[in-house]
């Protein structure tokens, strides 16, 4: 059944983005795992609730109005946060069950717009969740892993690096996705799981 949610997420310079999709096709290679493309690299910052079954629709009231309101609370926490870029450094992988992670080390930029978004998205009335860190999800495996199942997975993961550091320099509001979707009907999670989809991008 599809899944997924609103939210708000950093955008990574391209090269960065592009590093960590190149990845995601190694992880590919040695595990059964799905394939991050650049344009869904981010790293959330905050969601609503995740709704299931989810099917967004462009033409939907109920969607436009979340939409806005994450728009407008997205607008004031950046114009707080006085437009700063985030810088984020990326050392290590790591992995769970269910996915591998890039590790992310934020600057107080990072932190002061969790903070304001948190402030803005109340402002507006909405339910959120922040993120946990600053880490970008670049592989999900196709079913959940025990250690022992990885493969050539953990090899890999030890003798790779993170790109380094990240001066992230732009927020989009959107969605994610966990399943099909009126972009993508004919997709199930081992191929789109957990992808962002940008409705609105702003520069810091």
């Amino acid at each position: 059944m599809r899944r997924g949610a609103f939210g708000i997420a950093l955008r990574h310079p391209s090269t960065i983005a592009a590093a960590f999709s190149a990845f995601s096709h190694q992880i590919a290679q040695v595990v059964p795992a799905v394939i991050y493309g650049p344009e869904h690299i981010h790293t959330s910052l905050a969601g609503t609730p995740f709704e299931e079954p989810f099917l967004y629709s462009g033409e939907s009231a109920e969607h436009k109005h979340t939409l806005a309101r994450l728009v407008s609370a997205t607008e004031r926490a950046l114009v707080y946060l006085g437009h700063k870029s985030c810088n984020i450094h990326y050392d290590t992988y790591l992995y769970t069950p269910q996915a591998v992670l890039a590790r992310g080390n934020p600057d107080k930029n990072f932190c002061d717009l969790l903070a304001l978004l948190e402030m803005t998205c109340g402002e507006e009335g909405l339910q959120t969740r922040l993120t946990w860190g600053s880490h970008v999800t670049v592989s999900r495996f196709a079913k959940v892993r025990a250690p022992h199942e990885l493969g050539g997975l953990l090899p890999l993961l030890e003798g790779s690096v993170g790109p380094g550091l990240s001066v992230a320099t732009q927020v989009s509001v959107g969605y994610s996705l966990w399943g099909p979707s009126p972009e993508c009907p004919k997709v199930d999670p081992s191929t789109v799981n957990g992808h962002f989809v940008a409705h609105r991008t702003f520069d810091l």
